[in-house]
């Protein structure tokens, strides 16, 4: 896994950090902080200028996919994505939290309880 960086959008300290330890300790405790990870040094200094274009591709989030090419949960867009860019009949949303993704998932393809689509990587 490569270098991380980390976009302070609204803390004591705004900016982008190489060390989580860094941009936590700007955040902590500071009301309504605003923080991601990211890829590239580019990616978090477009969020913390507030660029509505950084990269969507590597939004970490709850990707479910119902129908595309590999059904399950994803935990990037960009991978959620690939799933079902030019799938006929694709279908697929987001949610806040993996349990409720993959509950989608599995109702929308009558799967057995205790089975799992999920594809992502913690």
């Amino acid at each position: 896994m490569g270098q991380k960086y980390y976009g302070v959008q609204s803390g004591r300290e705004t900016g982008v950090f190489d060390s989580p330890q860094d941009a936590k300790a700007s955040t902590t405790g500071y009301p309504n902080n605003s923080i991601k990870g990211f890829n590239s040094p580019k990616e978090a200094s477009q969020f913390v200028k507030g660029d509505p274009n950084y990269s969507i591709e590597s939004k970490r989030g709850n990707y479910a996919v119902a129908q595309g090419r590999s059904k399950g949960v994803y935990n990037t867009l960009g991978d959620a994505k690939a799933q079902v860019d030019g799938y006929s009949g694709a279908e697929h949303r987001t949610f806040n939290n993996e349990a409720a993704a993959q509950n989608w998932v599995n109702q929308k393809n009558n799967v057995a309880k205790g089975q799992s689509g999920y594809k992502g990587h913690h």
